[in-house]
């Protein structure tokens, strides 16, 4: 096998231990010049996108869904919740939660223009037994044990002009932010008083629009209604 000089390439006997050309001794190794290893390039990101670290990612953000949709079902409402607390109020005596069925812009008039606030309203509705006066007067056309009941058997998506003009009347008589309404549906309600002897139902037509996170009663001039 042929020798060469590692150094220049000059061809060599098999014994030579220099090179006859540039004298490089024969002997040894080419050394290879050290290089430091290139470092790897850091991380534009504060943490590690390992399928690990990945999967603890996904479970941290599938618990902070669930507490966003937790929060969002607390601070929202349904369509059918004023139609619920209507019934409540009006039909069951359950006057405590009559704030509910307005925004507070309408209380706030409420008691500017009659001089009485809503704390004042249930106070006196508790003070005068109004409820044990209804349900006195539902007995004596139903029977005892009275149930009320209702259900929305139609809805129908108001259009843009229909809820244009309830903007406009919020805004005149309450003061409420147009932007702040943002749907609304007409109701089909059929209500159900039954006691033992008797009972009855009527069908209401009921207006609901949405104003922020909540739903509320109203009628299609844009005024607050919080009694059927």
């Amino acid at each position: 096998m042929s020798k060469f000089c590692f150094n220049c390439g000059t061809q060599l006997g098999d014994a030579d231990m220099f090179c006859q050309n540039c004298g490089a001794k024969q002997n040894q190794a080419p050394q290879t010049p050290h290089t430091e290893p290139t470092p790897k390039p850091a991380s534009k990101l504060p943490f590690n996108l390992s399928k690990n670290s990945l999967i603890g990612i996904g479970g941290v953000l599938a618990v902070i869904l669930v507490v966003v949709i937790i929060i969002s079902s607390l601070t929202s409402s349904s369509y059918k919740d004023p139609i619920d607390l209507m019934v409540d109020v009006t039909m069951r005596g359950k006057i405590e939660k009559l704030e509910k069925l307005a925004p507070k812009d309408y209380w706030e008039y409420y008691e500017e223009e009659y001089e009485m606030s809503v704390k004042d309203i249930i106070k006196e509705y508790k003070e005068n037994d109004y409820l044990d006066e209804m349900m006195e007067s539902l007995e004596e056309m139903y029977g005892k044990n009275i149930k009320i009941s209702y259900k929305i058997t139609d809805k129908e998506k108001l259009d843009k002009d229909e809820l244009d003009q309830i903007k406009d009347g919020l805004k005149e008589n309450y003061g409420i932010a147009k932007k702040s309404v943002k749907k609304g549906y007409e109701l089909e309600v059929e209500m159900t008083i039954k006691g033992k002897e008797d009972k009855d139902t009527d069908d209401e037509e009921v207006i609901v629009v949405q104003i922020g996170k909540k739903w509320y009663v109203v009628n299609s001039n844009g005024t607050i209604s919080v009694g059927f």
